[in-house]
């Protein structure tokens, strides 16, 4: 698991992203883009690429 725990991954969901223009992935989740959005910004940080 990138972000750890499931109660860091939930953290993470709902506060905003500096990855994701500062939006909260919660908010950013509403489409394909926007979902790629955030498995692109989830790679980023599991390679410290971010």
């Amino acid at each position: 698991m990138v972000l750890g725990s499931r109660a860091s991954a939930e953290q993470w969901f709902n506060h905003p992203a500096r990855g994701l223009d500062y939006q909260p992935p919660c908010s950013v989740a509403n489409d394909e883009d926007g979902c790629q959005r955030i498995r692109e910004y989830l790679g980023r940080i599991e390679y410290g690429v971010y």
